[in-house]
């Protein structure tokens, strides 16, 4: 049996995640490839991830990787921990999540239409408008495995706190990319 995530969300202090399961030898080796774990800073927000399993470049098989993360923080020289393991792949289907919205718009006309009508079945739809802020705001992440929290890296550098747009918008002339991300209002997601 092999997974792949569809949408996961965190949401209203829950995490929701929806996956596809199936039967395939192969893709069921190959998750090895999609997890990871995480060693974090103790003294500031920086991360890295490190791969669990590589793939054997001749031969169809699985090897454990190469460690390469180091035991200290590379800016500042100090202790780091170990967390996980986590899933380092795509989070979201983006294919599912467009489908997604266009049931959503088939569902709301259809209760528009239904209310016109004065049907009593017509079943409003509450939350329409958030729902569809939030897949818009999957649509658009960036499939990096975590994000940033711009309070916290401010906090962190002892400054005051940037407005996100001005702080994305210099990320972009950069070079970098960035996003928000769907589970915090102040949180950015960046290959930077």
């Amino acid at each position: 049996k092999a997974i792949c995530p569809l949408v996961s969300l965190s949401v209203d202090f829950y995490v929701r995640v929806f996956v596809r399961v199936f039967d395939s030898a192969q893709e069921s080796k190959e998750v090895f490839l999609k997890h990871g774990i995480i060693c974090q800073s103790v003294n500031v927000p920086s991360y890295s991830v490190q791969p669990i399993g590589r793939s054997h470049p001749k031969k169809n098989s699985f090897l454990p990787a190469h460690c390469e993360i180091s035991p200290s923080c590379s800016q500042t020289g100090g202790r780091c921990v170990i967390g996980g393991p986590l899933w380092t792949d795509s989070l979201h289907d983006r294919a599912f999540v467009v489908q997604m919205m266009e049931e959503l718009d088939r569902m709301q006309a259809a209760a528009t239409k239904d209310a016109d009508d004065g049907s009593p079945s017509a079943i409003p739809l509450l939350f329409t408008s958030r729902i569809r802020g939030i897949l818009t705001t999957v649509l658009e992440e960036l499939d990096t495995v975590l994000f940033h929290h711009l309070p916290t890296m401010a906090k962190v550098l002892h400054c005051c706190v940037p407005p996100s747009g001005s702080f994305r918008s210099s990320l972009l002339r950069l070079g970098y990319k960035v996003s928000l991300t769907h589970c915090s209002k102040d949180g950015l997601k960046t290959d930077a």
